[in-house]
């Protein structure tokens, strides 16, 4: 007796059936991405604010080193330095220390070294260079030397118009203000190692000081992102200095505003004619940007904090509301 056996027919996916998979499969993707990017997003400010606390913590560390905060700039032989070179070696850079130290490289440094603690994790390659097109490496962090201008209740923020007042006035009441409202020379602003400011200058408490504030922004439209190199300290044209690199001062609302409906956000600010010494904060995370205050501390503010407080921050022993919270 045989036995017949037919073959098990072998059933394969339909069109339909292909499609619904890869469907799901792309509606999947489409709601992981973004969590993704979130992700990413959040590592990066992250990341950006352990770096922001690297630069205060340094700054900490040369106060303990020299009983006082380093100046905004200071003078090598043939040439000068900004605050960033007097912390190299609280920041593992020792050697290019050495370097600057000793005025290798005349004026802006244009091989200055490129320092990663300087750089936001959210910027693009194209961020790690001045604006100012001369192909330096340069600094997201800057420090602060206070506010200037009247605040919403009229209150005026003591400043010093430098020479060249096109490049902005500067703020005298910041961790990294100058000493004095003389700016006929480097040497009368003191700009000068003994001159820089300590806790004991802090009446409104380091906790509630500005120190350092993150400005990384790639996005032009009023104005574009102004950067120049980590390593010089300041321009100095027949007369006196004129404008002073990785330090500025917080600006109140200008004239130059064209309407109300333009009036910006204290950060991320879209100023019409911004100057070199009153770059304001910015940043390309979503919302605000990083701050570090005196005493060691770093936080994320929100683009929409109080202007008055966040120029009262910005100040040392002004006695006005600076909460930034």
């Amino acid at each position: 007796m045989s036995f017949s056996h037919s073959p098990a027919k072998r059933r394969a996916f339909t069109l339909v059936e292909l499609l619904v998979v890869i469907a799901i499969i792309g509606i999947l993707v489409g709601m992981l991405l973004p969590a993704v990017q979130q992700v990413r997003a959040a590592a990066r400010l992250a990341s950006c604010l352990n770096s922001l606390r690297q630069v205060v913590l340094a700054c900490h560390n040369y106060q303990s080193a020299n009983l006082k905060f380093p100046t905004a700039a200071y003078q090598v032989t043939g040439a000068n330095r900004s605050w960033v070179a007097s912390i190299l070696p609280f920041i593992d850079q020792q050697n290019v220390y050495d370097d600057v130290k000793n005025g290798i490289g005349s004026g802006p440094l244009s091989n200055n070294n490129k320092i990663p603690l300087l750089i936001c994790a959210s910027a693009t390659q194209e961020d790690e260079f001045a604006t100012d097109n001369a192909n330096h490496n340069t600094n997201h962090y800057l420090a602060c030397m206070g506010a200037i201008g009247e605040d919403s209740t009229g209150f005026s923020h003591n400043k010093v118009s430098v020479t060249n007042g096109s490049d902005g006035s500067v703020g005298l009441n910041g961790v990294f203000s100058p000493r004095s409202s003389n700016p006929s020379a480097a040497t009368a602003l003191n700009f000068e190692g003994k001159y820089g400011k300590n806790f004991d200058d802090c009446r409104d408490g380091s906790s509630n000081t500005i120190a350092i504030m993150e400005s990384s922004r790639s996005v032009s439209d009023n104005w574009n992102p102004l950067r120049k190199g980590w390593a010089f300290g300041y321009t100095r044209p027949a007369g006196g200095v004129n404008l002073i690199y990785s330090a500025n001062s917080i600006v109140g609302l200008p004239a130059s505003y064209l309407s109300a409906s333009e009036l910006p956000t204290p950060i991320n600010a879209n100023m019409t004619a911004p100057l070199w010494n009153q770059v304001p904060s910015s940043s390309n995370h979503s919302g605000g940007s990083q701050i570090g205050m005196m005493d060691g501390s770093a936080k994320f503010v929100n683009e929409n904090i109080d202007l008055d407080a966040y120029m009262a921050a910005a100040n040392m022993s002004d006695g006005r509301l600076d909460t930034l919270e």
